[in-house]
């Protein structure tokens, strides 16, 4: 496996179940891609974060931390229509399958919030980034770049019941069925299985991954750079 280079320029990526691709650059300026061999498309906002769930659900935080949902988003129409602003302030957001959102505000407080035009529910601890998969695990990480996964997240219970520390340090994850990858404070990238303790480590630098529901594998270096794990 080897990392392709995408043409353009992102701080921040999050990729689809189909592949597509959603991001925002160093001017917090949006954009889509239909994947690797496809032009970018501006979208209208300014955002700092984007994220896209495995249900197509797209939501963001701006400059100042207010939160966006796209609206109008579909197989036909996969840029959607407008931004609808929710209430809430979060720094970092995260998407189910169902269009649940987790987030972390600016004191790395942890909300949950089920569907657009739910409540957010605060859960306890402390993470500056959270991650949700498609199949429902969450992960994220502390100010000291410590990782917890969320334990007892089900259907019936799903902001879970406590928070597991796992092995490592990261400052960013990303989960998806098949395990778990992150970047640490040096930007080295690393992998894990659901369940294991220990981490592998892949070749490349990243300042940011995602990886997709159907494993696509995606990420931007200190460059701002663009690559696909093929």
């Amino acid at each position: 496996m080897t990392w392709v280079q995408k043409q353009g320029l992102l701080k921040h990526i999050s990729v689809t179940a189909t592949g597509a691709l959603w991001g925002v650059n160093s001017n917090d300026e949006i954009f889509y891609s239909n994947g690797l061999n496809h032009d970018w498309l501006k979208i209208d906002g300014l955002l700092k974060q984007v994220e896209v769930g495995a249900g197509g659900h797209v939501y963001g935080v701006n400059a100042n931390n207010e939160i966006f949902l796209r609206e109008g988003v579909s197989a036909g129409n996969p840029t959607g229509n407008d931004w609808r602003k929710l209430d809430g302030l979060l720094k970092f957001v995260s998407v189910g399958n169902q269009g649940q959102i987790w987030g972390c505000n600016q004191e790395n407080e942890i909300y949950y919030r089920a569907a657009p035009d739910a409540e957010w529910q605060k859960v306890s601890g402390k993470l500056k980034q959270v991650n949700i998969s498609s199949c429902g695990q969450v992960y994220g990480v502390n100010h000291n770049d410590e990782i917890y996964q969320r334990v007892g997240v089900t259907p019936s219970n799903p902001i879970g019941d406590s928070w597991d520390k796992q092995s490592g340090k990261l400052v960013h994850i990303s989960t998806f069925p098949g395990g778990v990858y992150g970047v640490n404070a040096s930007d080295s990238i690393y992998f894990k299985n659901h369940g294991d303790d220990s981490w592998t480590q892949m070749d490349g630098l990243m300042t940011q991954i995602h990886v997709g529901p159907a494993g696509h594998v995606w990420g931007v270096n200190a460059q701002d750079e663009i690559w696909f794990r093929e």
